[in-house]
């Protein structure tokens, strides 16, 4: 629930702030993008919910200006499903070995391509692709949910393969976007990777993958 002093820290100065209270809108627009570009390259940052992280400006009394991050109209800026209580053990879970560990290889292979197959693999074999009501429901969209529950959403799958990328040091983003409904009627959000191989990309769709597997097996 703390506040972080943008001012104080040489992130934004007194003026940037006074230029905001004559009506320029360029510092929420910086904030809004850098929150975005941070929550889609800091996937292992699953306790956080980013909704909650407000850039709060204003003016004191005094005449001086105020600039700070901190929690908006609630107390704390945890997601979903944790607490000051329970945020530890989860961050233990999450780096212990039933964590991500376990969708990562133990020892290094011999190319990087071998590397992403061994994770879509395993990300195929040890969760299912769906949505819950109950307790675990509230991680499907985080990492946290592959190594809880193993219940992930499009975007969940996306998130865990890219921060197992990130651990294999093999560049990974995180890409939002649409794909047509199974009618095709309609399109319906959708989340998925792009990985690089050489000097090429390459599309990576987990949640697709998993979701091939399990129309095949039935």
């Amino acid at each position: 629930g703390a506040s972080y002093d943008l001012i104080s820290n040489d992130v934004v100065s007194s003026s940037d702030v006074q230029e905001y209270a004559n009506g320029d809108s360029s510092l929420l627009k910086m904030f809004a993008a850098a929150k975005d570009a941070y929550y889609l390259d800091h996937p292992e940052v699953f306790y956080v919910d980013f909704n909650n992280l407000a850039l709060n400006l204003s003016k004191k009394a005094n005449g001086s200006y105020v600039a700070t991050i901190g929690a908006s109209r609630t107390n704390s800026y945890l997601a979903e499903g944790f607490s000051t209580q329970t945020l530890q053990e989860a961050i233990d879970l999450f780096v212990g070995d039933n964590g991500l560990k376990k969708f990562i290889p133990a020892e290094q292979l011999a190319s990087d391509y071998e590397e992403i197959v061994y994770v879509n693999s395993k990300l195929v074999e040890l969760t299912e692709y769906g949505f819950s009501e109950d307790a675990n429901g509230a991680f499907v969209r985080s990492v946290f949910g592959a190594v809880n529950g193993g219940l992930l959403s499009s975007e969940g799958y996306a998130r865990t393969f890219k921060a197992c990328m990130d651990k294999l040091e093999i560049e990974c983003i995180q890409v939002v976007g649409y794909k047509t409904s199974e009618e095709g009627d309609a399109f319906e959000p959708h989340s998925w990777n792009y990985v690089k191989l050489g000097t090429n990309w390459y599309a990576v769709d987990v949640a697709a993958n998993v979701q091939s597997t399990t129309s095949s097996d039935e």
